[in-house]
């Protein structure tokens, strides 16, 4: 093992070896076992190893905290609720009237030729191809 492979494998499992797949941790060792600046490498990385488990530790919470948190929050929240009322169904009633008859009225007006040329070019190459089919 090169001391770039050593490098590598260190980013990749980390400094632990352990982790590592037997046959490279053999050869980490070999490395180890006569090079002074993988065994500095090794040191620089359980360091790195120990900061980034230490950051990702989870913090103590208790009740207190989650008090003051919802405390916080509940004060400066602007709820907007809506509560199912006769003019709220009667407002979407209309709504959906409204973009019935237009749907209707669009579809009756335009009527239904465009479509399937419209899916006939998209499946086919060109003009040509969709000559040929008709």
């Amino acid at each position: 093992m090169t001391l770039d492979e050593f490098s590598e494998a260190l980013d990749r499992y980390g400094a632990d070896l352990q982790h590592w797949p037997e046959r490279q941790r053999t050869a980490a060792r070999a490395l180890l076992a006569g090079d002074a600046s993988a065994v500095a490498r090794l040191a620089e990385a359980a360091k790195l190893d120990a900061l980034l488990s230490a950051a990702a530790a989870p913090v103590p919470v208790d009740a207190a905290l989650l008090g003051a948190i919802a405390a916080r929050t509940g004060a400066r929240r602007n709820e907007l609720v809506v509560r199912p009322t006769r003019r709220l169904l009667a407002a979407a009633s209309a709504a959906m009237i409204v973009l019935f008859v237009l749907g209707f009225g669009l579809g009756s007006v335009l009527g239904p030729g465009g479509g399937d040329d419209a899916t006939a070019l998209l499946l086919f190459d060109g003009p040509d191809d969709l000559g040929e089919l008709l």
